[in-house]
């Protein structure tokens, strides 16, 4: 009886790792965490009249203290409206993120306006001043 009652514990555990999941067992209840990973599209955009430079980067929490999950760390140049989406993946429990950095490559006095946008929240930044430049981040939290 005891042999039996094993395989089908041992069935059970291979069905569920299978299935890219892991029973824990936490202050006297089970939680269902999923092994597979969560992925997030996101759109960054600038929006400017003149030249800009424009890098991103993502992580797997929100903000810059995460790792970065995808190898996401990119930089632009252009001028004028630029748009793209970009899509994270990361492990479920942890959120993902799209933290971005535009710069005015002239002294103008026209408005550059950074926009991310994620999942759950996004953000948006502007600046007038020459040379200026602005810092916002999108935000996949759960």
């Amino acid at each position: 009886m005891a042999k039996r009652a094993f395989s089908v514990v041992l069935g059970i555990l291979a069905v569920a790792i299978v299935a890219g999941v892991v029973l824990l067992e936490t202050n006297g209840y089970s939680e269902l965490t999923s092994l597979i990973p969560d992925s997030h599209a996101f759109t960054i955009s600038v929006n400017y009249s003149g030249p800009w430079k424009l890098s991103y980067q993502g992580y797997t929490t929100f903000g810059l203290g995460g790792a970065n999950p995808t190898g996401a760390n990119v930089t632009v140049t252009g001028s004028g409206v630029y748009s793209k989406s970009i899509t994270l993946s990361g492990p479920h429990n942890n959120g993902l993120a799209l933290c971005a950095d535009a710069q005015k490559s002239d002294a103008s006095n026209a408005t550059l306006v950074l926009a991310v946008t994620g999942h759950v929240s996004g953000g948006k930044n502007e600046t007038n001043l020459p040379n200026g430049s602005v810092f916002t981040c999108g935000n996949a939290q759960h």
